[in-house]
């Protein structure tokens, strides 16, 4: 490939390392489908990056001074095959690299039809980065605890996102119910799509928040690395939310031991049910008759395992994430038993399950 004789618009070296790892967080919120043009492109403007998919945003300080847009997935692994140094150039339609051992001519468009969507956007973050606020110091242990119990029914899209109400986040899908408590009050009250908040737990180092309404409605949540700069956002849900939830972690009644062991039980199940993902992967519990089975399924077969157990009361049967359930297991050795429900508490998570008995007088519909 020999770009000798190109007219070209810009031309710097750039350090890839450090490039390539600013790319490869930009792949978090790029669309790979490219159902919208804009959402599988990377833009360089005013020394930033930017990215979206218009669920999720970066505005990102970054080492290329030229200003363009570009396919993010073909330009991170352009790069991504070289190392050290590479010159970066520009033409009228065409980003050209030149390292050592890569080349690459890549398509080039107009960063004005890239970026409209996002300038307003864009414009307000800037402009309000003195605005962040400190977030809780344990506030994306919380979001990571409450994901699992979060939804999966998009007719009814509130329950299918992580609640952040002032100082805890809450989640359910109408079988099962989780709060954690934050360190300090946030002052928000919204709703954050389950699926954003995975994609937000890949980024390190975001200790503050800002929130972007738009006549007065909270449109988006944005965070801030302040040590680099980083920011990322995420598009809010507008919705009622159940708001007696929380009254069911309240209940009291009978403490359970559960036996050692059961956390590898667990982890085993998991590994044998293999789900798409952790929160889509789940076990059947059942307890009675002083055992307790961990039960994992799957097209090509089931796995059984049993535990003697404290327990000789009506049979017992839950369905919960494995994932969830180690960290709980990791964390208590007992559960307490009430009407209807099991609930965990660990330190400031809590946890509620709905149950099925042999009772015939028990009706299993949501709660």
């Amino acid at each position: 490939m020999d770009f000798t004789g190109l007219l070209f618009k810009s031309k710097e070296t750039i350090n890839v390392p450090d490039i390539v790892k600013q790319l490869e967080m930009a792949q978090v919120v790029l669309d790979e489908k490219g159902l919208v043009d804009f959402t599988a492109n990377l833009i360089f403007k005013n020394g930033r990056l930017h990215a979206s998919n218009d669920k999720l945003l970066i505005v990102s300080p970054i080492a290329i001074t030229a200003e363009f847009s570009t396919n993010g997935f073909d330009f991170y692994k352009a790069l991504s095959g070289a190392s050290g140094e590479a010159d970066l150039m520009t033409t009228v339609d065409k980003i050209l690299i030149s390292a050592k051992k890569v080349k690459a001519e890549l398509s080039k468009f107009a960063i004005e039809e890239s970026l409209a969507w996002l300038d307003q956007i864009d414009e307000a973050i800037v402009s309000k980065k003195d605005s962040f606020q400190d977030l809780p110091t344990n506030f994306w242990e919380g979001l990571d605890w409450c994901k699992f119990s979060a939804g999966k029914d998009v007719s009814v899209r509130s329950i299918t996102c992580v609640r952040v109400l002032k100082d805890r986040a809450i989640s359910t899908d109408n079988y099962r119910v989780s709060r954690y408590m934050f360190d300090k009050d946030t002052g928000l009250d919204i709703l954050i799509p389950k699926e954003n908040v995975a994609s937000l737990l890949k980024f390190p180092g975001l200790t503050k928040f800002l929130l972007l309404t738009k006549e007065e409605m909270p449109i988006w949540l944005c965070f801030l690395n302040p040590e680099t700069g980083f920011i990322c956002g995420t598009r809010l849900v507008l919705g009622a939310y159940p708001e007696e939830i929380e009254e069911i972690l309240n209940l009291t009644g009978e403490a359970i031991t559960l036996p050692e062991g059961l956390k590898d039980q667990v982890n085993r199940a998991g590994k044998f049910a293999e789900g798409i993902a952790e929160e889509a992967t789940t076990i059947t519990i059942k307890m009675g008759s002083k055992i307790i089975k961990t039960i994992a399924t799957k097209s090509s077969g089931t796995l059984e395992q049993i535990s003697d157990i404290d327990y000789d009361g009506n049979e017992i049967t839950f369905y919960t994430i494995p994932a969830l359930f180690e960290q709980i297991l990791s964390k208590v050795s007992k559960i307490t038993l009430c009407e209807g429900f099991l609930l965990f508490d660990v330190d400031k998570f809590s946890h509620a399950l709905q149950i099925k008995t042999d009772d015939p007088g028990e009706d299993d519909v949501p709660f």
